[in-house]
């Protein structure tokens, strides 16, 4: 496995770096073995985990960055020293991407099923008091301007998580339709009564 062959490579560095070995390979050679070893591991798995867990896949990335900056200085031990748990971090996390992309996939697939419909019906609303006259008892023009704000918010976050979900960063689109979801949720709550109306009124058209 690629992760025991960077082990090795790691512990082959961590002795010559500290003079317990006679090996004839520079600090320097050892160091970017270790660095290309890594980042060969890494390789496989790289896209999945930027879609399912882009903190942990940014984390394993700010290492390698940060081990090769050392290198660059001549610091060629704490670029080694940097980078010596990885391989297991990315044994652990390749182990457990698949299931997080199945359970964000689950969780989209709930969100696109919802939360356009609750784009559609805050729309209308948001449309139908801004048209009237005079809005209904207890609605006031500072609520109906919050529910507006709430509306073009959800509808960007929407857009974006879509945008996500079509470029396969299933993390982030699902992050953005719980920003839109809320959002709308918000608006909702704004226009108060007027949505229990609508509602109601829905509730009401469908049991005939």
């Amino acid at each position: 496995m690629k992760t025991a062959r960077i082990t090795t490579s790691l512990l082959a560095a961590l002795l010559l770096l500290t003079g317990l070995s006679s090996s004839g390979c520079s600090p320097k050679g050892a160091t970017d073995m270790v660095i290309k070893s890594t980042e060969s591991a890494y390789a496989p798995v790289k896209e999945k985990l930027q879609n399912a867990m882009p903190e942990e896949a940014k984390a394993i990335e700010a290492k390698i960055a940060s081990a090769k900056e050392s290198a660059a200085k001549g610091e060629y031990k704490a670029a080694v020293e940097v980078l010596k748990d990885v391989p297991a971090e990315i044994k652990d996390l390749s182990g457990k991407v698949d299931a997080k992309l199945a359970e964000l996939k689950t969780s989209w697939d709930g969100m696109a099923a919802a939360v356009p419909g609750m784009a559609t019906t805050l729309s209308a609303q948001v449309d139908k008091l801004g048209a009237t006259k005079k809005l209904p008892k207890g609605m006031t023009p500072a609520a109906l301007d919050q529910a507006k704000a709430s509306l073009a918010q959800g509808q960007q976050a929407w857009t974006d998580a879509q945008a996500a979900q079509s470029g396969g960063k299933l993390a982030e689109a699902v992050t953005k339709a719980g920003e839109a979801e809320k959002a709308f949720g918000d608006g909702m709550g704004a226009l108060g009564e007027s949505m229990s109306d609508v509602g109601a009124a829905a509730k009401a058209a469908g049991s005939k």
